[in-house]
């Protein structure tokens, strides 16, 4: 799939709630940003497995798709800590799931997800290297069912 045909779906189908582009080796950060101007009212959205994107991707998810319950960016090894953390500012009263396994991530954007997300209902960390101190946060998500 070209990105031109991702954001012709995204102009065509504007109501949206689950988009599911994981693997799909051609979606850039640009695809994504008209994917979130196109389609604020997404709830679900999966980018996992994409060595593409950036950090720009989730600095436009955390600032345009506010009605997010599910986010998965696993395995996008280019999605930095600072833009995480404008998702755990952005998302933090929307977000039940969020899957951000095999990431080079920092502390920082961890421990927010732990304190601003309070909503969560499952977080997979597999494969980042998440502090034993992270877990007193994390023990702080009342809602949490799987932690992975």
């Amino acid at each position: 799939i070209s990105g031109s045909t991702i954001q012709t779906v995204a102009t065509s189908c504007r109501i949206l709630r689950t988009l599911n582009l994981s693997g799909i080796t051609s979606l850039q950060d640009e695809d994504m940003l008209h994917i979130a101007t196109c389609c604020k009212l997404l709830e679900d959205l999966s980018v996992a497995s994409n060595k593409k994107l950036t950090g720009r991707t989730a600095m436009v998810i955390g600032l345009r798709l506010t009605k997010l319950s599910s986010l998965n960016l696993s395995n996008c090894p280019l999605i930095d800590d600072l833009s995480l953390k404008i998702v755990a500012t952005n998302l933090q009263q929307s977000l039940r799931q969020l899957l951000i396994s095999r990431n080079p991530l920092v502390c920082t954007s961890l421990y927010l997800f732990a304190r601003n997300c309070i909503h969560l209902e499952e977080l997979n960390l597999d494969g980042c290297q998440a502090p034993s101190s992270m877990l007193a946060e994390i023990s702080n998500l009342r809602n949490l069912q799987t932690l992975s």
